[in-house]
């Protein structure tokens, strides 16, 4: 009697219909609504990212996607933050139509859900002082 016995089966797929995580959540979120400019939940979603670089107050942050080869680096240093936002806002709506703003906490980054075209796309925001390497006079 005593314990139960957990049994697991995998179903070994076809090459051609493996799928990662990040592949199906592209499918689930290519069929969420986009965030209009006036919506409540974008200034939310947006809220979000504004708090994650409020906390961790660095001087470099990193946009980027792997699918399109994008990045995009944010130097803080002096950075007015109307201006930063502004600037970060333009990237943003030059990316796509935004879906979703969310902390992952695990990987200490936002993930920032884009549809773009009939594909939606993650593009990570996470703090890059480590990679940039200043060589000054």
């Amino acid at each position: 009697m005593g314990g139960s016995k957990k049994t697991t089966y995998k179903k070994k797929l076809p090459m051609n219909l493996q799928m990662n995580t990040y592949e199906l959540n592209k499918i689930a979120y290519a069929k969420l609504p986009v965030l209009t400019q006036a919506s409540s939940e974008r200034g939310a979603a947006l809220q979000i990212l504004a708090k994650y670089i409020q906390d961790h107050n660095n001087q470099y942050f990193m946009f980027l996607n792997n699918d399109v080869h994008y990045y995009t680096i944010f130097n803080m240093q002096d950075a007015f933050e109307e201006s930063f936002y502004g600037a970060l806002d333009d990237c943003m709506r030059a990316i796509g139509d935004l879906i979703s703003i969310e902390l992952n906490e695990q990987t200490d980054a936002c993930e920032c859900w884009f549809k773009v075209g009939d594909e939606a796309l993650m593009y990570v925001f996470f703090v890059y002082d480590l990679g940039v390497i200043e060589c000054h006079k």
